[in-house]
């Protein structure tokens, strides 16, 4: 694609909610409305790329600006795991990435990739050389306890931060934990101090609190059923009818009811009693997990199991070598669930022997992150930065205050205030007052600082103009690709 403006030159914006409904305006240089263009075959947008919310403006001349297509990713909800990883998948050299969360900038945040572990709306603007986009993603969270994260320093030594978790259940037990599975309980309540922080530190908190609860066919009208037969009408065995489940989270299936019909299977006249073993099945193979109960003739008799049952589809309970009309079966065909638990599926006909299932389960999550992340100022306080330009030398200056552990400053340069490249580099000497040159030939050019820890991290200076002109040109900005 070829946009030329009148006159060979102006202004290309880029404005869409998504990229396959785009529209082109190209406008001179003066702000006069020009071409509005929504072709996608003329103009070659390319149609389906997902994530796209914004373009900023470029000026061109024969050329079109280059258009940053990326996603962040698509709107995820927060449950297992209960982490979201927002991942721009863009190189990070020439490339500057802010993230906001619900409007407000998380400052530390500078990658290309955001993990976060937080509901809410997160927007990333990713800056280039005379380019911009924007991608915004929705997080969502299963629950109302949200984790509050802290943000610690450890330069005056070992740090002690205060953890919690938001919006608490009333009822609950939160036990915070070292490891996302298993791992050492270390602590019980809706927060938790530690001390003694230098790196990033993450608890996995989950409410220890266990639920009972009894579902599904109640058993009410069961009766004896001598014959069942399949869609073509062939007799087939209880076996191959009773009703599956699935499992969302890990539950203990506690016991389940059983009524034995009089008469049948060893069965004799009541209060005759007979043993019966249950089995859990998944996609037609046993587990390996196996209950033995007595159950009484013709009453409705619990068989305690005690199973414990991951996350997982196509579960099955199975007493095996028991003809089929042993067992009295009910009409009550329609699905019972505990949501995020578990889920018994509906039967596509008369069958299914196992009433008043006692399930135990906790938490549908499982166990959230909660971090304590370091976070370190650059320790230092920039008081000026201003430059001059004189017979083709910028002569740039600088002071700074309350050093403490810097390394150094590098001295960056750009044409177009976007994107910059290292000039020098100067060692920090803790007396606050620096200079350094650059030979430019007079141009026209952007100057910043990278001021550099030497534990690595680092924060950039306001940007300075100089225009070439032999005079002391200071205009402190903060440039913005918007």
């Amino acid at each position: 694609m070829v946009l030329v403006a009148e006159g060979g030159g102006g202004l290309v914006c880029f404005n869409a909610a998504s990229i396959s409904n785009p529209l082109v305006n190209v406008v001179s240089e003066g702000g006069n409305p020009g071409l509005t263009a929504g072709d996608t075959v003329s103009y070659g947008a390319q149609a389906g790329a997902p994530g796209i919310t914004g373009f900023s403006c470029s000026t061109i001349s024969a050329q079109p600006p280059k258009v940053i297509l990326f996603s962040a990713g698509s709107d995820q909800t927060l449950c297992n795991p209960g982490v979201a990883v927002l991942d721009t998948k863009l190189e990070k050299a020439g490339t500057t990435f802010t993230w906001y969360k619900d409007g407000v900038e998380l400052t530390a945040e500078k990658d290309s990739v955001y993990t976060t572990n937080t509901p809410g709306i997160y927007v990333v603007k990713v800056i280039t050389a005379n380019c911009s986009s924007t991608d915004t993603v929705v997080i969502k969270k299963i629950g109302n306890e949200v984790p509050v994260n802290q943000y610690f320093c450890d330069n005056a030594g070992p740090a002690t931060v205060t953890l919690e978790v938001g919006n608490p259940e009333a009822a609950a037990k939160y036990g915070w934990f070292t490891e996302e599975t298993g791992g050492t309980l270390v602590h019980v309540g809706n927060s938790y101090t530690v001390s003694g922080l230098t790196n990033d530190t993450v608890f996995y908190v989950v409410d220890t609190v266990k639920v009972n609860t009894v579902l599904g066919p109640t058993g009410v009208g069961a009766a004896q059923e001598y014959y069942i037969s399949d869609a073509n009408h062939n007799n087939i065995t209880i076996q191959e009818e009773l009703r599956k489940f699935n499992v969302i989270a890990p539950i203990k299936l506690k016991s389940v009811e059983v009524q034995a019909a009089l008469y049948v299977g060893g069965c004799g006249g009541n209060p005759s009693t007979r043993s019966v073993t249950v089995g859990l099945f998944q996609n037609g193979v046993a587990t390996g997990q196996t209950a033995t109960g007595t159950i009484q003739c013709d009453v409705p008799t619990k068989v305690v199991l005690d199973f414990d049952i991951p996350p997982g589809n196509n579960y099955e309970l199975r007493i095996e070598d028991i003809d089929a009309a042993f067992f009295k079966i009910s009409d009550e065909e329609e699905a019972f669930s505990i949501p995020l638990i578990i889920t018994l599926l509906p039967n596509v006909k008369k069958s299914g022997a196992f009433f008043n299932w006692e399930v135990e389960y906790g938490a549908p999550c499982g166990r959230m992150p909660i971090w304590a992340k370091k976070s370190c100022p650059l320790p230092l306080m920039l008081l000026s930065f201003r430059g001059i330009s004189q017979d083709g030398v910028a002569n740039l200056y600088w002071s700074t205050a309350l050093e403490k552990n810097v390394e150094g400053f590098i001295i960056e340069s750009s044409s177009d205030g976007f994107y910059f490249e290292s000039k020098g580099f100067v060692s920090a000497s803790g007396i606050g007052h620096y200079r350094f040159q650059d030979v430019n030939g007079g141009n026209s050019l952007y100057y910043r600082l990278k001021m550099v820890d030497k534990d690595g991290t680092f924060a950039y200076s306001l940007i300075i103009h100089l225009n070439g002109n032999s005079e002391d040109y200071i205009n402190l900005f903060s440039k913005s690709c918007f």
